[in-house]
């Protein structure tokens, strides 16, 4: 016979085995004349197994760690730069803007999309084309008299770059425009 009591020395299933201990385990002190709920941890594990290996965990944390790791690199290389930031030499972005036109134009670096408008009073503005909320493509609405981001409704003022209405956080980093003998420069930033 087996230890388990079975003839020709076959062994009960794993379950009745823990089952069968847990009916013989003597109770822990404080616990006297209590019934125990429920299997342990132990018991749990060994019968439906363990959610989470220790070889996945330590996968998991190479992962992530792995990723914060890249993330940090790349903010610190100025990968995820503000758009619009920085100062750049002066660089001509046209020969005139005549009142009611709008000239795209990249500025202060070549992946740093831009507009300049001559408003109806003849005010010469420009602003950064990329959305302060999650950089969408900024459109000048001339005849609702502002800027708007059509990706989640932003509205901006069309002189200050302010936020009207919407999710957008933050104003349109205005550029700096000088009119030379030769046509319109953008010379700086201001945001």
């Amino acid at each position: 016979m087996s230890e388990d009591g079975l003839p020709g020395g076959t062994q009960r299933p794993r379950r009745h085995r823990i089952e069968r201990e847990r009916a013989t385990r003597p109770f822990p002190s404080g616990l006297v004349g209590t019934e125990l709920s429920g299997p342990t941890t132990r018991e749990r594990n060994l019968t439906q197994g363990a959610v989470v290996s220790r070889r996945e965990y330590l996968r998991m944390l190479v992962v992530v760690s792995g990723g914060l790791l890249f993330g940090t690199g790349a903010v610190a290389t100025g990968i995820f730069r503000k758009h619009g930031s920085g100062e750049g030499p002066p660089k001509r972005i046209a020969g005139t803007v005549e009142v009611g036109e709008l000239v795209n134009f990249s500025y202060p670096g070549g992946d740093d999309p831009a507009i300049a408008m001559r408003l109806t009073d003849g005010e010469l503005v420009a602003f950064s084309s990329v959305c302060t909320h999650l950089s969408c493509a900024v459109l000048w609405r001339k005849d609702r008299n502002h800027l708007e981001c059509p990706c989640h409704d932003g509205v901006f003022d069309q002189r200050t770059g302010e936020v009207l209405a919407g999710p957008p956080p933050r104003p349109l980093p205005k550029i700096k425009l000088e009119e030379r003998a030769d046509g319109v420069y953008a010379t700086g930033t201001d945001g």
